[in-house]
């Protein structure tokens, strides 16, 4: 008749259990969700189950960053190019190729693409160090430090890209497994 079950001193003494592994001592509880964790299941601060949701909250936001930096030089090279234009100057047949990080900024930024950000950024920089190249043959040293300012921007969106291509291959992973 009684609702209350006596369960005895000893229940109180136990160390916290792994929420998935009972046999194991949990290290640890999920920053997110407060679940008692083993080693072997706290991935960084969260559990399982957390991280793919963490991983997959923050992927968005990482392309965003990638695809803005991969933009800034091509937006450059357009308006340069725009005035360039209106001058009364051509343009070389090779400017249709800053097309190509444009390009792949979008896929970065809709698709989350790592393959499109590596894509952008190596794009981006041998575009500028063909721009570097000829500024150098023409005789415009002192040009040189503009496009060196304008390849802060790719260099960074390879380190975004590195970083945009592990949180996919996690997200893949976590999306595997559940």
């Amino acid at each position: 008749m009684g609702l209350v079950h006596d369960v005895g001193e000893d229940w109180f003494d136990q160390e916290p259990r792994c929420a998935k592994h009972a046999h194991l001592e949990a290290l640890k509880t999920c920053a997110r969700c407060g679940t008692f964790c083993c080693e072997s299941c706290l991935t960084q601060a969260w559990c399982e189950a957390c991280a793919g949701l963490v991983m997959r909250d923050h992927l968005p936001g990482t392309a965003r960053s990638v695809a803005w930096k991969l933009l800034i030089a091509p937006l450059f090279f357009v308006g340069s190019s725009l005035y360039w234009l209106a001058r009364g100057n051509e343009l070389p047949a090779l400017a249709v190729f800053w097309f190509l990080p444009l390009v792949c900024s979008v896929i970065v930024a809709r698709r989350f693409s790592p393959a499109a950000a590596w894509t952008g950024a190596v794009s981006s920089l041998l575009l500028l160090g063909w721009q570097a190249l000829t500024l150098f043959t023409a005789g415009e040293e002192m040009r040189l430090i503009d496009v060196a300012l304008l390849a802060i921007a790719p260099v960074l969106a390879l380190n975004g890209a590195s970083h945009l291509s592990k949180l996919f291959a996690r997200v893949r992973v976590l999306n595997a497994v559940t």
